[in-house]
């Protein structure tokens, strides 16, 4: 669990009579990342041929695509992969299942379309009825009323259908109603001034009969504002039955549904994994990645399948790669409730097979930066209960919800620093466990170990020591386990920059509280900077010869230059990277000082009246949602950079190729 979890290649050749039930095998474990064999033996490639099926899972993958829109449309939970039935999906299958899909999104399209029709309704009304309020509110004896220039009313009959006649304009913004309840074919029809040809066009081709178009105030009236009004709101309600009929028209097929997307689900995963097999004459092929404690497990389960006919090879992810030149994927082994840590490491890069999986040190290094930046225990209850909802809505929509895990434990943290600082929704109703931040920033009634905001900095800047130093450490661990000596020794993040960076914090350190260098024995300046220097310019030696064939002389004076380019950097870097981390105290420094301004306002605003006492508590209430808000999505960010730019780089060897077994468990499904 501190490393990568060890792989091991296995392959094997089972008899054709097999074929299915070694499938069955492979696809309820779950645990093969599948290699072309063609690829690891070219010898055999010409004897081997492909499975072909008779259905692609490109094919049935597109068909679950569609199944699942119906889904969403019918908000359908996804059901449980597990303790299925396993089996092959015939042709005769996906046909029949592509003609249930195909009948349901037909109706759904018919109800969508006619939603979409509303919408654009209720739109267009809403244009209308805008421009009606705005003539009525300017409506003035004797005065021009440049709102009511737009409109044009039109009264008439109309025997035919009129659903028919407003698919006709809907084109336009324009409202089609009933001139009262009591007639059933005398209408009104209000549209603004500039589509008035083109609705002429279209009243022309219907049996509309009406009389010559009213233009300008004479048009606007208060009735018909309020009958706007009533026809929005029936085009409202009819949009809403439309939206329940689409419910409940997939809701009736809703097992169906459901078994219909399990049957493609398994029968895509069941394909994937026998395409990914070859054929002899009379065997099958297969070969791929498992992780090592699962080789017993899976060959047992393979034996066990074909009756202990079949033969099966196991390599070591060394000898796969010593013979084979093949690269082994990377599993980290990480429990399931720190793996949105997990995501944060694997979104900048997944780690090389073998080094460190730092999840762990991650979940603790972020919730201790999050917290010092954000820590109030009311701000981290309101984070917590935010990505609490979150992952409960996205896990019902199958959606991913790591961003709402982390929110989760952000939240946590900053209720945990909260006590610590003794700070609740920005007040002190009790004493702080730590010290209090928000005294060490105001200058008075500070108390505990930090008092000052030069303390709050020193806190940070030691914060920032030491995690760089557990980067560097990582490092010497990764070489150790990858073997890599030479990067080892001198690396900028190896032993010669590991002396240089703890040398120079040494010297800081010492001015900063003796006020000079002069108490620093020469010999350790010289150790110190000295021996990583060389280790530095050895590096570029064995770099340049390895690149030019040999060393040459006339190269020495480029070497120089480049150590020296090698020296500032190294230094600039470290540096940068050490005062990078006083953002995590300029951040919670921000965070007390925007709630103490919020508080001075509220005091300014005082309690002497109801209307003040009111108005008080409105501006401490936004300035804790401001807070949150802003300073939360800060301190979030800060601590992402922090650890990808200044943790990160330090140790972390990426290009690894992420394991990706066949599995029926779909994560954050199941």
């Amino acid at each position: 669990m501190i490393r990568t979890a060890k792989m091991v290649q296995l392959s094997a050749v089972v008899l054709e009579k097999y074929f299915d039930r070694v499938t069955r095998e492979l696809l309820s474990l779950g645990q093969m990342d599948f290699i072309s064999v063609k690829e690891v033996s070219p010898s055999l490639a010409r004897s081997l041929r492909d499975v072909r099926e008779a259905v692609s899972s490109a094919e049935i993958k597109d068909l679950r695509k569609k199944v699942e829109s119906i889904m969403a449309a019918g908000r359908i939970e996804y059901p449980s992969l597990k303790h299925v039935d396993i089996k092959p999906l015939t042709e005769d299958d996906f046909r029949r299942m592509s003609d249930e899909a195909a009948a349901l999104e037909t109706e759904m399209t018919g109800l969508r379309r006619r939603q979409q029709d509303m919408q654009t309704d209720v739109l267009h009304l809403e244009e209308i009825q805008k421009q009606v309020s705005a003539a009525l509110r300017h409506k003035s004896p004797g005065h021009d009323n440049p709102y009511a220039a737009f409109l044009v009313a039109r009264y008439g009959t109309f025997d035919g259908n009129a659903e028919e006649l407003l698919q006709g304009l809907r084109g336009f913004s324009c409202a089609l109603m009933p001139v009262s309840e009591t007639t059933l074919n005398e209408y009104v029809l209000i549209h603004l001034k500039r589509d008035s040809l083109k609705i002429e066009t279209v009243l022309s081709q219907t049996v509309w009969k009406g009389g010559e178009p009213i233009v300008g105030e004479a048009a606007v009236t208060p009735e018909l504002k309020d009958r706007l009004e009533k026809q929005i709101e029936k085009t409202r309600a009819r949009q809403n039955e439309l939206k329940y009929d689409l419910e409940s028209t997939v809701g009736k097929e809703k097992q169906r549904v459901k078994d219909l997307w399990v049957a493609l689900r398994v029968g895509e995963t069941y394909c994937a994994i026998q395409q990914r097999f070859n054929k002899t004459e009379k065997t099958f092929v297969f070969s791929g990645w498992i992780a090592e404690k699962m080789k017993k497990k899976v060959s047992d389960a393979i034996y066990k399948s074909c009756d202990g006919d079949c033969y099966i090879e196991i390599a070591t992810a060394g000898e796969a790669v010593e013979e084979e030149g093949l690269v082994p994927p990377v599993l980290l082994e990480t429990p399931r409730f720190l793996k949105p840590f997990e995501t944060i490491i694997t979104n900048f890069s997944v780690p090389a097979y073998g080094t460190i999986n730092p999840s762990y040190i991650v979940a603790l290094t972020f919730m201790l930066m999050f917290g010092l930046m954000f820590g109030d225990v009311g701000h981290g209850a309101v984070v917590f209960l935010a990505g609490l909802i979150g992952t409960i809505v996205a896990r019902k929509k199958r959606k991913a919800d790591y961003i709402y895990n982390l929110m989760c434990y952000c939240g946590m943290s900053a209720i945990f620093f909260g006590v610590m600082f003794g700070s609740y929704f920005g007040y002190s109703w009790l004493p702080a466990v730590w010290f209090n931040y928000h005294g060490a920033v105001e200058g008075h009634n500070a108390t505990g170990m930090v008092q000052s905001l030069m303390q709050i900095l020193a806190l940070s800047t030691w914060l920032g020591v030491a995690i760089i130093s557990m980067g560097i450490l990582f490092f010497f661990y990764n070489c150790i386990c990858c073997r890599k000596w030479f990067d080892l020794i001198t690396d900028k993040s190896g032993l010669a920059g590991a002396v240089f960076y703890w040398t120079g914090v040494a010297c800081a350190y010492f001015f900063m509280t003796e006020g000079s260098f002069a108490r620093i024995p020469s010999w350790i300046l010289l150790l110190g900077f000295g021996l990583p220097v060389t280790a530095f310019f050895v590096r570029l030696v064995v770099h340049s010869i390895h690149e030019n064939g040999g060393f040459k002389i006339t190269a020495l004076p480029m070497l120089i230059m480049e150590l020296l380019i090698e020296v500032l950097e190294v230094f600039s870097g470290f540096l940068s990277n050490t005062l990078s981390f006083l953002r995590v105290a300029g951040l919670g420094i921000a965070h007390v000082s925007l709630m103490q301004a919020f508080f001075m306002l509220a005091d300014m605003v005082g309690t002497e009246t109801v209307a003040a006492a009111v108005g008080s508590w409105a501006l401490v209430i936004f300035g804790n949602v401001l807070v949150i808000a802003l300073e939360g999505l800060s301190a979030f960010i800060q601590t992402i950079r922090l650890h990808y730019y200044e943790f990160f780089n330090k140790f972390l060897m990426g290009g690894g190729i992420a394991f990706r077994p066949i599995s029926l468990v779909d994560k954050g499904t199941d």
